[in-house]
């Protein structure tokens, strides 16, 4: 156990003051070295699945867009 005092032995403005508190240490101790976090959802199927849409769309809009060009 340690014991901490401080003491301020005033001035002009303040009155003097004293305060002691007391802690411990405790001895270290190794924590296991941390575990890989495992691919969220998102990143397996949701992310792709979203880039798949926008390819799907942007095919749509060339395909039409070339079959509107075609008609007289």
């Amino acid at each position: 156990m340690h014991t901490v005092t401080a003491r301020f032995s005033g001035s002009e403005s303040y009155w003097p003051s004293h305060a002691t508190t007391f802690f411990s240490v405790d001895d270290v101790v190794i924590t296991p070295a941390p575990t890989e976090t495992p691919e969220s959802i998102s990143d397996i199927y949701f992310l792709p699945a979203i880039g798949g849409l926008f390819a799907l769309i942007i095919a749509v809009a060339i395909i039409l867009m070339l079959m509107i060009r075609k008609r007289p």
